[in-house]
């Protein structure tokens, strides 16, 4: 991995942790997690939400070229987290009532990128077997298969983190553990 890539790492895994934390400020998430320090912050683990341990000691400190202000960031929520809070915490109700709706507009975007699975499956599929019908290598299909490949791809990939952010709403507004969540054979349904 070259020093750039590690410094865009660096980056994300920096405000993805400050996202997490000012959600923890919010009320949004429980504090119970929260770091006390901000070598526990750099040590910091969790697959769900996808903060990785930043190895380098180095790399993560307040005076940092780079990431130093946001690492006091960092530093000033942790703070206020531990403190008691005096302000109202917001009701379970409102905060259901939240849950419910991100989970609404997640099971939407999920449909919607499903459909967007299967119509582009289906154009592949049909692009596909017109070359081999016509025998043709025309490089103008070739070139739209492999553009329609690539947005398969995304929306794979966005199908991918709809369904975990669905399962994890699911968790947060009933405590269940949902592993799948199935919407129609797609091309690696067939597969399986």
């Amino acid at each position: 991995m070259s020093n750039l890539d590690r410094q865009a790492k660096l980056g994300e895994q920096i405000d993805i942790r400050i996202a997490v934390l000012e959600d923890m400020e919010k009320g949004l998430r429980s504090s119970d997690s929260c770091p006390t320090s901000l070598t526990k912050v750099r040590e910091w683990e969790d697959c769900e939400l996808s903060i990785e341990r930043i190895g380098s000691p180095s790399s993560f400190v307040k005076t940092h070229r780079a990431y130093g202000k946001k690492i006091q960031r960092i530093e000033s929520l942790i703070k206020r987290i531990r403190k008691p809070s005096t302000r109202k915490k917001p009701s379970k109700s409102a905060a259901a009532s939240k849950a419910r709706r991100e989970k609404k507009e997640a099971i939407d975007s999920l449909s919607a990128a499903a459909n967007q699975f299967v119509m582009l499956s289906e154009k592949i599929k049909q692009l596909e077997s017109d070359l081999v019908l016509k025998g043709a290598t025309d490089a103008g299909y070739q070139q739209e298969i492999e553009e329609l490949n690539e947005r398969l791809e995304k929306v794979q990939e966005e199908n991918r983190l709809l369904r975990k952010e669905i399962a994890r709403l699911n968790m947060k507004l009933s405590g269940s553990k949902i592993t799948k969540i199935g919407f129609g054979k797609g091309k690696e349904d067939e597969n399986r």
